[in-house]
């Protein structure tokens, strides 16, 4: 019947992955800024946009990724982003370069670090930043996604919550209760999320 969930579990996780198609999303805007950029800007951006789509393909066809290849990929991302936004879009990534080797489902933090941009600095005239830290907990990987924008309740932009919800069923489907994401309010305000999940590392 249309719209019913897959039963198996296989053919639900690829219901619900983010699609290949993704990036196009801020392709689009990025080719708008980018009209004012030199050439060799120009090829910087379009490198990267490459290398985004190359990795959102691959990824729909592997079940875990090494979290070093996540970090580079969000990274790419956010230096897509700051062509759009320049000097309003901060960021750092707190990860230890000895965590890259754990297994991680791929594009698992693209929506997160997504949200960030648009609920958080995309939000504010000055700007904001997005902090990305990752942290081991016992056996278990801690991922953190941060911004200091105006926090759940302030953001002008209401979305429907499909992407936190499809990340939440990935999780469990993947992992059952040892996978789980918490979102709301950050330590100093704003927004963050916190993915935790068992470290498993590619040996």
């Amino acid at each position: 019947m249309r719209g019913r969930p897959a039963r198996d579990p296989e053919r639900r996780l690829a219901q619900i992955s983010p699609p290949a198609s993704l990036p196009r999303r801020f392709a689009a805007s990025s080719q708008v800024a980018s009209r004012s950029l030199p050439s060799h800007e120009i090829t910087l951006l379009v490198g990267r946009l490459a290398r985004l789509f190359r990795y959102s393909l691959e990824g729909s066809e592997r079940h875990v990724v090494p979290l070093g290849d996540e970090i580079s990929n969000v990274t790419e991302y956010l230096e897509v982003e700051r062509v759009r936004f320049r000097e309003r879009l901060r960021y750092a990534v707190l990860v230890d370069p000895a965590l890259h080797s754990i297994e991680v489902p791929p594009m698992l933090l693209q929506p997160l670090v997504e949200n960030a941009v648009k609920h958080g600095a995309s939000r504010r005239v000055e700007g904001g930043s997005v902090t990305l830290r990752a942290e081991l907990a016992g056996d278990d990987l801690l991922l953190f996604v941060l911004d200091d924008g105006p926090g759940p309740e302030g953001s002008s932009h209401r979305g429907t919550g499909t992407s936190l919800l499809d990340l939440r069923e990935r999780l469990r489907l993947l992992y059952g209760e040892d996978g789980r994401l918490s979102a709301g309010v950050g330590p100093e305000g704003g927004f963050m999320a916190r993915l935790r999940l068992p470290a498993r590392w590619n040996r």
